[in-house]
């Protein structure tokens, strides 16, 4: 004789957490390699297509250095001295921090430090990013005798020995005003040598073709948003294949390395992640940067000012969890939103008594389906994803708990079957 049992939908969800789209405003100082393909719109609809948004301003005369910038060019400072960016991006013509040191200590280490001190001026909770540029294709023929002539200086002859040159003169320069790199030199040098048939280059073999600015825009936005530019889907205008092959690069280079190019080193960021504990509650975990306060908003009305909290709901639902960072010397703060799902963690029979409890749920790990009727009779428990694949079927054993590992599936939600003599009894 089986227990008959009603059917009731029970759905088990893996923790997981799912920012609310970040709206950032970056101002844009630089020259050709910025406006060639309008990379800011570019790294707007990147933005966009990950639900972030991005908004822009730019100042990118053909061949302006960052000298031209701070002493010849009054809307550039206007700009700065408007305020409210988030980021604002420093960009050298794109030889001069590749020339003999004294020059360099001379034209483009000074000007940064002024930039990056007005920036500091008017934006105090903005963030300097350079723009790490690349060498050029072959390096730069036009100027490699004369410099390895009058300067002993052979750094333009080859594109690896030009892009060397470059990417440390940034990373200095970065050091110097605790600023970040947003590395597009980088992830070209990695996409030339691991993806040669994609070409960055403009026939000029200077500025960046569609695909060279692709990478440049996943790059910055990578540093700015802080989110696996492998989970993106936007292709603008190139095929698939290069796309994501492209998006793989910045995901190697920059994001599984944010610290190396100082992403979030020195700026205030606001981040957490949950997991779920005994019943309805939560642990959160603060993973936030450079803030020494924090309110949490649950969604349910609670707060709390703890660092790492734990918040039991009251009933299921989806709740908006809210972090607001902030560090109180500089003033500044950051928020970042995430979505909780609460449900259900029991089942009742006809009769109104508790026939299956499941815990934890959301689930990160180990699932456990608990009932007396497990000890004895035997049931198959199976469990489907949202698209109805089955990603486990077993039988259940004389035990009154049964466990499933739950870590090595995707987030998301599952929906379990549970039968006996191949009747479902309980859904």
């Amino acid at each position: 004789m089986y227990k008959r049992i009603s059917v009731i939908l029970l759905l088990v969800m893996i923790s997981c957490q799912a920012f609310a789209g970040k709206k950032l405003k970056v101002l844009f100082l630089g020259n050709s390699y910025i406006y060639v393909n309008n990379l800011p719109q570019i790294i707007a609809d990147i933005a966009t297509s990950m639900g972030d948004t991005l908004i822009w301003d730019v100042e990118a005369p053909g061949g302006f250095t960052l000298n031209a910038h701070y002493q010849s060019n009054p809307s550039s400072i206007n700009k700065i001295k408007q305020g409210g960016w988030d980021y604002v991006v420093l960009q050298e013509q794109s030889q001069t921090p590749a020339l003999p040191d004294n020059q360099v200590n001379n034209g483009f280490f000074p000007f940064a430090r002024k930039l990056d001190s007005l920036i500091d001026l008017y934006n105090p909770c903005a963030q300097t990013i350079f723009y790490m540029t690349w060498g050029r294709k072959n390096g730069d023929a036009a100027n490699c005798t004369p410099y390895t002539v009058n300067f002993s200086w052979p750094h333009f002859c080859t594109y690896a020995s030009m892009d060397s040159v470059l990417r440390l003169r940034y990373m200095m320069a970065a050091d110097f005003n605790k600023a970040a790199l947003s590395p597009a030199g980088a992830v070209w040098r990695y996409i030339r040598y691991q993806y040669p048939s994609i070409d960055l280059y403009d026939p000029d073999e200077s500025h960046p073709s569609p695909a060279g600015s692709y990478a440049a825009a996943f790059s910055f936005y990578t540093a700015m948003f802080k989110k696996d530019p492998a989970t993106a889907a936007y292709n603008y205008s190139l095929n698939s294949t290069d796309a994501a092959n492209i998006r793989t690069a910045v995901k190697k280079v920059v994001y599984d390395s944010m610290l190396h190019w100082h992403i979030g080193q020195h700026e205030l960021y606001a981040d957490f992640g949950h997991a779920a504990g005994t019943g309805n509650s939560i642990n959160f975990t603060n993973k936030s940067s450079n803030a020494n306060n924090f309110k949490w908003y649950f969604g349910d009305g609670q707060t709390s000012t703890q660092q790492n909290p734990v918040h039991t709901y009251t009933n299921a639902g989806t709740y908006t969890a809210m972090l607001v960072a902030a560090n109180t010397t500089s003033s500044c703060n950051d928020t970042v939103y995430s979505k909780i799902n609460v449900l259900p963690t029991s089942v009742s029979t006809a009769k109104n008594e508790t026939a299956f409890i499941i815990s934890p749920n959301p689930v990160d790990k180990l699932l456990t389906v608990s009932s007396a009727f497990f000890l004895n009779d035997r049931y198959r428990i199976q469990m489907r994803s949202q698209t109805g694949q089955v990603v486990y079927d077993k039988e259940t054993t004389r035990l009154h708990n049964q466990t499933i590992n739950m870590s090595a599936y995707s987030s998301g939600v599952y929906f379990i079957n549970i039968t006996s003599e191949n009747r479902t009894i309980f859904q």
